[in-house]
């Protein structure tokens, strides 16, 4: 069974989790959900036009994606002090 570590919408700290586990040899999945194919915005609302086909206006690009990472459920308090640990370091 695998329990969920960390969510996150920043790539590089995704990085630093995913290497930390990597280098204690605590085996990890991950997810990706892009958000740019969210018909949320005020925008899609008023035209019925896909977001493909016009882009993404005005959208910061750094946060288009959430990343998830899930470890074992036996890993999980191990993997969560290593991770805590570092982002106390940034």
């Amino acid at each position: 069974m695998k329990k969920l570590l960390i969510t996150t919408l920043d790539i590089q700290h995704f990085s630093r989790c995913t290497q930390v586990l990597n280098d204690n040899g605590i085996l990890y999945k991950t997810k990706c959900v892009d958000n740019s194919n969210a018909s949320s915005s005020l925008f899609s609302m008023l035209f019925s036009s896909s977001r493909r086909s016009r882009g993404s206006f005005g959208e910061k690009t750094t946060y288009m994606k959430t990343y998830y990472v899930y470890v074992k459920k036996q890993d999980y308090d191990l993997a969560k002090h290593l991770i805590d640990k570092e982002n106390s370091l940034h």
